[in-house]
């Protein structure tokens, strides 16, 4: 098998088996356990995580809090949609992000999006072509992360799923199930989505339990 080859790892993975919302208890999830040396499979739950590990497993909690990175906008003077994806503050109000628009962007393209005491403005200062893909630096006329006006970076394809299940759009609590109860420093774009299953009661026990060596974030 070619590791490198992404058609290898192309499955049909059938619409109602796609989650759009989480569990009310987080750590009730489905947990696969390999077992390296009797090579089986096992179908448990994240909550009997202190049955299966030992003092031997270290465990290292990513503590990156998502905050509200999406902005949905229009372009000054044509309405034309546009999204800007905030990536890192250079400053306040001045971000470097992707951004979507049905029109070529280039420095001077101007925007702007909703606000608590009227439109923020913003314009293109600077853009940064690569293999990858094009990023932007825009200056606002007020910092979006501070006012919070954008909106969770939830999945494309929880929202899609939520679409096809006839409940679009975001929860009122998105911000709070969205991320690690562990999550303290603001500034990440996308969670890490395998930290949400972790509860207090969680990791209390496996501390006390299976006396971890290492439990940090």
């Amino acid at each position: 098998m070619d590791l490198f080859k992404t058609s290898n790892y192309s499955f049909h993975l059938p619409p109602e088996l796609i989650a759009s919302e989480p569990l009310d208890r987080r750590d009730e999830s489905r947990l696969l356990v390999v077992n390296r040396l009797s090579k089986t499979l096992e179908h448990q739950q994240i909550r009997n995580l202190p049955e299966i590990l030992d003092s031997s497993y270290s465990l290292i909690a990513n503590n990156t809090k998502v905050f509200r990175a999406r902005l949905r906008c229009e372009r000054i003077g044509t309405g034309g949609k546009v999204e800007f994806f905030l990536l890192s503050r250079i400053e306040p109000g001045l971000w470097s992000g992707l951004m979507k628009s049905g029109g070529k962007i280039q420095v001077g393209f101007q925007f702007q999006t909703p606000g608590p005491r009227g439109p923020i403005r913003a314009e293109v200062v600077e853009r940064h072509d690569t293999e990858g893909g094009a990023t932007f630096v825009a200056r606002f006329s007020e910092d979006p992360a501070i006012a919070e006006v954008g909106e969770v970076p939830i999945p494309p394809y929880i929202m899609q799923q939520r679409e096809l299940t006839g409940r679009a759009g975001a929860r009122p609590d998105e911000l709070e199930i969205y991320n690690t109860i562990f999550g303290k420093e603001e500034g990440s774009v996308a969670a890490p989505t395998a930290g949400r299953h972790f509860t207090s009661d969680l990791i209390e026990r496996l501390k006390q339990e299976t006396k971890l060596k290492k439990l940090a974030s």
